[in-house]
């Protein structure tokens, strides 16, 4: 018998669900894949506020990479439309790496989105206004090592890259700059190192450190020390306790609620209008 794989869309919510069928080209043994869920209104402008986009439509960004056999090497990228229940055909890197297997955490800023790769220095870009797939090389001097770095949408609208280097928390700007009518890339360390041992509780397991996942756009990163994860705000360097259990990655789901709304369900008294991203 065979096993059939299919990709689930989950509202926390309203608790809802939607099956969706893996696109043919993941169908054969030799692919790897990762796949990203975007509201309607980032995918088509690159932002949102969120407010209620959950009840709207939704694209599913879907990266595979093809292991073995005379394609291996090649990046390709479908997009799912909620609204044309549909599949994209394929788009694939013009670039051929050796071998290429992403961490599921991306990172959407402006009209693209985002994927590191999990082994080595090197980052795949989805252009999502031109549809085009790209790589990106990271420099030498920044270093790479599994579940050590994370990318970050900044609030300025830049992609960042957070690393775990040595037990210290390094920070890097990805810039373009435009250089006679040439578009080059420019990464930046705009900041000291932080050593985790200021930030983190004298029990955290600085031996047992990974980065393992970011907010969209406000600058937070998810790190776990051993089986404790906390989040650390890379503006004020806060440090909040959020989960024990050992995982491997988290996605963060952003919404919007009214207090106004919240207090009057419990009895309690809030304002007559109010509203934040959570």
């Amino acid at each position: 018998m065979g096993i059939h794989v299919h990709l689930v869309v989950w509202d926390p919510i309203t608790d809802e669900e939607r099956m969706l069928p893996l696109p043919a080209q993941c169908s054969a043994v030799s692919i790897w894949w990762t796949a990203a869920v975007l509201c309607a209104d980032a995918a088509a402008a690159g932002a949102c506020d969120h407010l209620d986009c959950h009840r709207r439509h939704f694209v599913v960004v879907l990266l595979g990479c093809v292991l073995h056999g005379p394609d291996a090497g090649q990046c390709f990228v479908c997009t799912y439309a909620s609204k044309t229940a549909a599949w994209t055909e394929p788009m694939y890197t013009e670039q051929q790496p050796d071998s290429l297997v992403v961490s599921m955490v991306s990172a959407l800023v402006g009209n693209a989105l985002y994927f590191k790769e999990l082994f080595g220095s090197r980052v795949v870009k989805y252009n999502l206004e031109l549809h085009q797939v790209s790589l990106i090389v990271l420099p030498s001097s920044i270093p790479h090592c599994y579940q050590s770095d994370v990318l970050i949408a900044t609030e300025n609208g830049e992609l960042g890259l957070a690393i775990n280097q040595g037990s210290k928390l390094c920070f890097w700007l990805r810039n373009q700059l435009d250089d006679a009518c040439k578009v080059r890339d420019e990464w930046q360390k705009p900041s000291r190192d932080i050593e985790f041992k200021t930030l983190l509780p004298a029990d955290a397991a600085l031996s047992k450190l990974y980065l393992v996942g970011a907010a969209e756009g406000l600058g937070i990163i998810f790190v776990r020390a051993d089986d404790v994860v906390y989040t650390i705000d890379l503006k004020t360097y806060k440090v909040k306790k959020v989960y024990e259990g050992e995982i491997k990655s988290i996605v963060p789901y952003m919404s919007f609620y009214t207090p106004a709304l919240e207090a009057a369900c419990t009895g309690g008294e809030g304002p007559s209008v109010g509203g934040s991203n959570a």
